[in-house]
Parts: C-alpha cells; structure tokens; sequence
C-alpha cells in the first residue's frame, strides 16, 4: 500500500466516522419516521446536522473511490472499516459518554491488530 492510498483510506475512514457521528448528534433518540415519511424527510433535509452527516459520507465515498485505484479491494475495504469503527468507538467513549464492556474493548483491540497485519503484511 503506497503513502497515497494510505492517506486516503484514513480520510475515508476518518470522514465516514465524523458522518456516523453526525448523524448520532442530529437524531439521537429520535424516531425520525415516527410521523410518517414526509415528516421524516423534512426532518432530515432540515437539520444541518444530518446535512453534515449526509456531506461528510458523500466526501468519504471520494476518498474509498479515489484509493481504489491504487490499492487491492480486499485490503482497502477492511482498512477503511476498521479505522472507521475505532474512530466511532473512541467518539462514542469520549463525546458520547457511552460505554462500552470489556468484550467490547477485546474487539476494538483485535480490529486494531487486524489492521496493522493487513497494512504490513497485506
């Protein structure tokens, strides 16, 4: 994987993070349809940060599409992915005071050590 395709799948992953979390930010315990799909849709489209959210996914989608080009499939989506989910889990931890068990904890290491055998020995 070259310094390139590596720094795009970081923005990716580090886009489709701050996406998820802005989208948690904008309807946390809300039922957006609750009523009805109209009402939900303007729900949506109305709240900048389910905007932001909706832009930070589209700005994501540029940077996986841009690496790639230069990296494997196999490699890119699980690097993307993983870096995404141990964004989520520390936002989650941090701004979101959410908590998390300790299998939890057992798993965001295993992802971690995932990622740097594919990024090493991929």
């Amino acid at each position: 994987m070259d310094k390139i395709g590596l720094l795009l799948l970081i923005s990716s992953g580090i886009t489709n993070s701050l996406a998820n979390s802005l989208l948690k930010t904008a309807f946390a315990g809300n039922n957006i349809f609750a009523g009805g799909l109209i009402s939900g849709l303007i729900k949506v489209i109305t709240n900048p940060w389910a905007v932001g959210g909706a832009a930070m996914f589209g700005v994501s989608f540029l940077f996986f599409g841009s690496a790639l080009a230069r990296v494997n499939l196999s490699m890119a989506y699980p690097f993307m992915s993983g870096t995404a989910f141990l964004l989520i889990f520390l936002i989650s931890l941090l701004f979101f005071k959410e908590t998390i068990n300790i299998w939890g904890a057992v798993g965001a290491f295993s992802i971690l050590f995932g990622i740097i055998l594919i990024s090493v020995k991929g």
